[in-house]
């Protein structure tokens, strides 16, 4: 009987070799593996994540998928969806993706290592390995991960058809086209980059025969990328050259918009018939179809055909004026820096090493018009996508951190192709021979100890500029004349060891091994960020590379609901309501819950849900149907502190100056540990008390029943109407950007501090712009949100620069004079030193010209003379008399008591002029705790005490002795309503002046008059 062959015969080794490269490249995968799907699941879903998760997950249940640009490309939901087909959904499941792309990325240098070399190849896949941007984000469920694997896609494929030209090549291309413009509008800017280097390369290599049309490779290559691609770019524009229609109208766009698309397309069509009608047929068909299928979810949603070939570069385009993130032009001169380091500075090296090194070989080539050799293609290749990519993606109005991986891909790829052209050219023998190798062990450690003798220096500098005492050294100066000694000892032995051996090789060996030295120490700072900012600080917004993550405590309300669920329901059937705030994540996290009911902004009626979670920002308007529950505060998203937005040379310059500045960078840079707090945006979480008594056994604190309006506080209001208002959204002059703290000069004029501007702004009474001072920074007359804003009796100004922790004094023409303050935390405790602040908020200003300051998040006053010398502080967390929660508006009369909104305890402190605790009275207001729910405080002629209610969208005013006897406002935009009223101010007629922060306005109302018992 005659055996057939079959596969399963075939000798498991037959072809393959195994030698050191196959190992090595093992290595390097297994690595790659475990750093990307190890402990994948542990940390809280992004705010992005959630949404993506959510809906792949919907997809995979069945309920389709509709394109949306403002979801981008659709191959992420159609990959997840797969994904969750095949193992199910859970945060784990959800990145199952990335991480698979991932490891693809690291694998992809293989197939280019007739360029980069065997040795480039393996270190191109050991650098996206261990990059801490690619392994962060091949751990995050974006389309970043994606589209950078069909970018490294599409450039194989472009060189391997340069390199051989066969058609195989081609509709790859046309796939990765296909797949990229399905999965972010990032692929306009690869295929751009693309294409213009394939178009000059096409010019430099027509230039010698001039033949039409040229057969060259590179023309192919322009040819397929234009007629595929030219009708995602121009289909759009034309239409919004047009003006007839709007690109950004995804559900109205009708037959006119179809017919430009079908018009545009053909005639590309056409060129491409005309270039090779058979292989632009067969690539066409490619990329349409892979295109279609997913904008269409396989051809259940036709609407794709338009939200995709129109709809995603009119939205993209749009949002460069949005400039989410607003992170300034530098951002990635920044981001790469401290992450990327180890490539960025090979590829640095590489270009100016591959440049010399190509000019000579062209300058010893005796066929002067000879064609560039592929290799030499191959790196200005990159050098161009990098170069491009770098300020193209600088300017562009969203920067992102997840866009570091479309900068880093070509940096490594050149970086390895630029080390491995070293390693190949290394005279190893000699190395060996000679003792080279000893330098990678010697020159680390002489550099170590360089900085200690440096270190040491500058100490024994500080002792003998201070002179020696009669006695001699103490034993702490001891220890620094003992280091200096041995230090210097040390460097001198450690420098003859390496010129000894330096010595002995050639200068090209000596320049590789310091190479090699400064490489493999910068990879072990690579693999320790890469750790940090992955497992340590996984959702722990430190790194910068981690943007508005959500919190830990989202998961861990979640478990907390799922064991409320389990002991009520017996599964998940309890029901959990949330609000428009807490959506994301929580629509993710609650996808399997049947009965939760989503609110929105505000309930239409009475909620009896068991668990409630609501957004700070919108509780005011939830609590009124929340008079039965308990309440827990939790903080939904973080975020790393974005100090380098104001950096200038000169900030710069002071920050390398000052010690302690510098200790806080060194600190940042080698611990990734922070000197200001993260920022964070939270949620409340309600149980019903009828629940909670019964089941639950957690930690929170019953809140007070909701007290109703009482007959006093329904008697005291009136509508009032604005006698003036100025101002609306915006940065010019008289335009502001949420206002808070507001204050008055003896000749009447207004001051503002125009918080999100970061500016204080000067107008006459009736709002008349005069003039502004202020910009973003820590430098002095800089400010940070500046919230306080005082006047002194000198008409100086004093501003509380908040996040910059600190107060500022200025004239009233804005000429800075001085200020004082840096941060400290004093976990609500009176500490010392004084004159440090949390964040500072409102001011206040005595008679003697002393400045009361509320320092709110460390629950204290702080008392300073008008130089800020400290004078005293008062308070500590609590709600005794005299002890505050959340300090926020102060005002002192002209007895000078003094008079303290104390938010959280909803009551208002008055103290004597030595802070002796007189007397306090109940403020039914300011229920919730958000950032922006911070009353301040005035004071009229006649002692009355005047509070704003942020969230109750009113200003109160009470006599001397805490009676009510006035209220006005209510919520909207028209002149006699707030949204968010934070400041207030009187003048000396009476008039009074309330910052409307979130109408962006001020408005004055006339003196408020009443007579007793109204």
């Amino acid at each position: 009987m005659h055996n057939r062959f079959s596969i399963l015969d075939k000798p498991l080794w037959s072809k393959i070799t195994l030698n050191w490269e196959l190992i090595c490249w093992v290595t390097i995968i297994v690595v790659a593996i475990a750093i990307r799907f190890w402990d994948l699941g542990s940390r809280a879903q992004h705010h992005d994540e959630s949404m993506h998760s959510f809906y792949s997950w919907e997809l995979y249940r069945g309920r389709g998928f509709v394109h949306n640009p403002l979801l981008h490309g659709p191959f992420l939901y159609h990959a997840n969806a797969l994904i969750y087909f095949l193992f199910g959904a859970s945060d784990y499941t959800s990145r199952v993706a990335p991480a698979l792309f991932g490891v693809g990325i690291v694998i992809a240098p293989y197939f280019l290592r007739k360029w980069l070399g065997k040795r480039g190849a393996l270190i191109a896949a050991a650098m996206f390995a261990i990059s801490p941007g690619f392994v962060y984000f091949s751990r995050f469920i974006r389309m970043d991960i994606f589209a950078a694997g069909f970018e490294i896609l599409m450039f194989i494929a472009i060189i391997k058809y340069l390199d051989q030209r066969k058609v195989s090549y081609l509709y790859l291309l046309a796939a990765a086209l296909a797949l990229a413009f399905s999965t972010k509008e990032i692929a306009f800017i690869t295929t751009f980059i693309f294409g213009t280097f394939l178009a000059f390369l096409l010019v430099w290599e027509w230039l010698r025969n001039r033949k039409l049309p040229p057969d060259l490779a590179s023309f192919d290559l322009v040819m397929l990328i234009g007629s595929l691609c030219a009708p995602l770019y121009f289909s759009p524009l034309l239409i919004r050259a047009l003006g007839l229609w709007d690109p950004l109208d995804y559900v109205n766009y009708g037959q006119h918009d179809l017919l430009v698309l079908l018009l545009v397309t053909a005639a590309f069509a056409l060129l491409g018939l005309w270039w090779n009608w058979r292989r632009w047929v067969i690539s066409a068909g490619i990329f349409w179809a892979i295109y279609i299928l997913l904008h269409t979810t396989l051809l259940t949603s036709m609407g794709g055909l338009l939200t995709g070939p129109i709809g995603a570069l009119g939205y993209w385009l749009a949002q460069q004026g949005v400039k989410r993130g607003g992170q300034p032009w530098f951002y990635y001169l920044i981001l790469i820096p401290l992450y990327d380091f180890l490539p960025l500075l090979l590829a640095l090296l590489g270009m100016g090493y591959l440049s010399f090194t190509t000019v000579r070989k062209r300058r010893q080539d005796t066929e002067k018009r000879s064609p560039l050799p592929l290799s030499d293609i191959f790196w200005i290749f990159l050098a161009y996508w990098f170069l491009a990519a770098f300020p193209i993606y600088s300017w562009a109005g969203e920067k992102m951190p997840w866009l570091i991986v479309h900068l880093t891909l070509p940096i490594i790829l050149l970086a390895a192709r630029f080390i491995g052209d070293v390693l190949e050219r290394t005279n190893w023998q000699e190395l060996r021979q000679r003792g080279g190798f000893y330098l990678l062990i010697l020159v680390p450690t002489a550099s170590l100890i360089l900085l200690g003798f440096l270190s040491a220096s500058l100490g024994l500098i500080s002792i003998l500029s201070r002179g020696l005492p009669s006695a001699g050294f103490n034993l702490g100066e001891l220890n620094t004349v003992m280091r200096w000694l041995i230090t210097l000892l040390l460097s001198g032995v450690l420098i003859y060891l390496i010129f000894l051996i330096a010595s002995r090789l050639s200068p090209s060996s000596v320049a590789r091994m310091l190479l090699f030295t400064t490489a493999l120490v910068l990879v072990l700072f690579t693999i320790r960020y890469t750790w940090i900012a992955t497992f340590i600080h996984g959702d722990i917004a430190q790194d910068m590379l981690i943007y508005t993550q959500t919190t830990p405590d989202v998961t861990m309300v979640l478990e907390e609901i799922e064991r409320l669920s389990e002991r009520l329901a017996g599964g998940k059937e309890m029901s959990v309501a949330f609000d428009e705030f807490t959506s994301w994540p929580f629509w993710w996290y609650l996808r399997d819950y049947p009965n939760k009911v989503f609110f929105g902004k505000e309930p239409v009626g009475p909620l009896d849900a068991p668990v409630v979670l609501v957004g700070l920002d919108s509780e005011s308007a939830v609590r009124p149907y929340l008079t039965d529950y308990t309440r827990q505060q939790y903080r939904l998203r973080w975020w790393f502190p974005e100090d380098y937005r104001a950096l200038t040379p000169r900030t710069i310059w002071e920050y390398l100056r000052d010690p302690a500045m510098r200790q806080s960078a060194i600190n940042f840079l080698l611990y990734r540990e922070l000197e200001k707090p993260l920022g964070s945006s939270d949620f409340a979480f309600y149980l019903r008390k009828d629940v909670a008594a019964q089941i639950w056994e957690s930690s929170a604190v019953p809140i007070a029943d909701q007290v109703e309006v009482t007959t006093e506080y329904a008697d005291a209001h009136r509508e009032l109407t604005a006698i003036t208002t100025w101002g609306e959204p915006g940065t010019l002059e008289g335009q502001f950007n949420f206002p808070k703290g507001i204050a008055v000069d003896s000749q009447g004029n207004v001051y503002v501090a125009d918080s999100q501007n970061h500016r204080i702004q000067k107008f006459d009474s009736e709002g008349t712009f005069i003039t502004a001072w202020g910009s973003p920074g820590e430098a002095p007359g800089q400010f940070s949100e500046p919230w306080g804003i005082a006047v002194g009796g000198d008409d100086n100004i004093y501003v509380s620069d908040t996040w910059n922790h600190r107060l500022q004094k200025f004239t009233t023409d804005g000429e800075f004079i001085t200020y004082w303050g840096v941060f400290q935390d004093t976990g609500a405790e009176l500490l010392d030193p004084q004159g440090m602040f949390y964040g500072p908020r409102d001011i206040a200003i005595d008679a003697e010209g002393n400045l009361y300051v509320t320092d709110t998040g460390n629950k204290r006053i702080q008392k300073f003379d008008s130089e800020g010398n400290p004078l005293g502080q008062w308070g500590g967390g609590g709600d005794d008399p005299g002890q505050f929660l959340e300090p926020v508006g102060i005002a002192v009369d002209t007895q000078g008591s003094i008079y303290v909104a104390d938010t959280w305890n909803q009551r208002i402190e008055v103290f004597d002029g030595d802070f002796q605790f007189l007397t306090q009275w109940r403020v039914e207001a300011w229920l919730g705790e958000s950032i922006a729910n911070k009353p301040y405080l005035a004071l009229d002629g006649e002692g009355n005490v005047y509070t704003t209610d942020p969230e109750g969208y009113r200003v109160m005013v009470f006599d001397s002795t805490g009676e009510l006897v006035r209220i006005f406002g209510k919520y909207g935009t028209d002149e006699a309503s707030f949204d968010l009223p934070i400041g207030i101010a009187l003048d000396q007629e009476g008039n009074v002046y309330v910052s409307d922060s979130n109408n962006h306005r001020i408005m004055k109302f006339a003196p408020i008059e009443w007579s007793p018992g109204q």
